[in-house]
């Protein structure tokens, strides 16, 4: 095996890992931010505006730094007392 093939085989697997290690956060990552949106009293489909560049961010952003309703929502009841 020459340097040129070690050299190409090496950049292959580490491509190939970055795309495991993004599959594996983004389900947890999709997982939490669908919580927060609920804890909000919006819907989880929220999430989608993502599709929209910048614009879909900021949205989420926005509802996700907003305060969490009062009381038990749509979604279920408060997450902390207090």
């Amino acid at each position: 095996m020459n340097l040129i093939t070690l050299i190409v085989l090496v950049n292959v697997l580490s491509s190939a890992w970055v795309v495991i290690c993004v599959f594996v956060m983004l389900v947890p990552n999709l997982a939490v931010t669908v919580r927060r949106l609920h804890d909000t009293g919006r819907s989880g489909m929220l999430v989608l505006t993502t599709i929209v560049p910048i614009v879909g961010f900021v949205i989420l952003f926005v509802c996700s730094v907003m305060e969490s309703e009062q009381g038990a929502n749509l979604y279920g009841a408060q997450p902390r007392n207090g």
